[in-house]
């Protein structure tokens, strides 16, 4: 067996190889880059393959394994986006030695915990989906622990009203404006972001590259008090989020608003249904719009320090 770094003309065999095993998370191409190489913490480093053969330009890979570190307020944690093992090689080490081989990376670069997915601004998943039982059994061998659930539900698009005139009339009236974010405004969103969820900009930022932008703004004397995004993860797919309203300026339904005219940009792409992903509380959507669970995601982490 030998193993290599990951490089992008392993791309489409990699691509392959994880949409036979992810049955439930296949991406197209262009997902899977924006997922690796798109990732702004990509690091060669910690981007494995595994080949059967002992000249990996001469064989398809078999197995491969992808991490990242983020940069957190309470230092570094490290996060698993891709771990594939093809069918006919599974249980033969082979994820073991190249999740190991990864956690000695993490540790080499300060990291001194580890979760599985959920490794936001970029992400696939919140978690492991619990439909894959080898996948839990796999990370529960190695030492991961469970930390906790997260649910993507989804809202049905399909000959759904999401026009808002008349309430945007209604809070224009109060001072408020609602608007489709544009470059021009980004300072002021940016601020907006500092003050209260600056670890959402990198979403918001891949957002604004859409065409038109995929955000909507709440205004108030030119300050952003509110924003709606959507496409800021796994762009094309009906992924919606991030959204937030000042805590001043809640209880207004500015928040509804901006989620209404998010779902009615994706409606107009053709869509016939919007992801609302990683959902702690899920009774505000299932009550007001009709959202259903879809998935349900185990959250897991395994400390770094107790590795001998």
């Amino acid at each position: 067996m030998q193993i290599a770094r990951l490089r992008k003309e392993n791309a489409s065999a990699l691509l392959e190889l994880w949409n036979g095993v992810a049955t439930h998370d296949s991406v197209t191409a262009q997902i899977f880059a924006e997922k690796i190489w798109g990732d702004a913490d990509f690091d060669e480093e910690l981007a494995l393959v595994a080949f059967e053969a002992d000249e990996p330009e001469a064989d398809e890979p078999v197995a491969f394994a992808h991490a990242v570190v983020r940069q957190l307020a309470t230092g570094s944690r490290g996060y698993f986006k891709f771990v594939a093992v093809a069918p006919q090689y599974q249980r033969q080490g082979i994820g073991r030695q190249l999740v190991e081989q990864l956690h000695q990376k993490l540790m080499e670069q300060g990291v001194k915990e580890v979760r599985i997915a959920e490794s936001a601004p970029n992400y696939l998943t919140p978690g492991v989906d619990v439909r894959y039982e080898t996948a839990i059994g796999f990370f529960e061998a190695l030492g991961y622990e469970r930390i906790g659930e997260a649910k993507n539900l989804l809202l049905n698009l399909r000959e759904r009203d999401f026009s808002t005139t008349d309430r945007v009339n209604e809070l224009a009236s109060t001072g408020i404006e609602i608007c489709r974010a544009t470059c021009k405004v980004m300072p002021q969103v940016n601020e907006f972001l500092d003050a209260f969820w600056p670890s959402w900009k990198a979403e918001v930022a891949l957002a604004m590259t859409c065409n038109p932008p995929a955000m909507h703004l709440a205004l108030s004397k030119e300050s952003v008090v509110g924003f709606s995004a959507y496409d800021g993860n796994n762009q094309g797919t009906g992924w919606f989020g991030p959204m937030g309203t000042h805590p001043d300026f809640r209880g207004q339904g500015i928040g509804q608003v901006l989620l209404a005219r998010c779902l009615r940009d994706l409606q107009s792409q053709g869509l016939s249904q919007a992801i609302i992903p990683w959902v702690s509380e899920t009774s505000l959507y299932e009550s007001q719009l009709g959202a259903v669970l879809d998935r349900t995601f185990v959250r897991w982490e395994r400390k770094l320090a107790w590795i001998c």
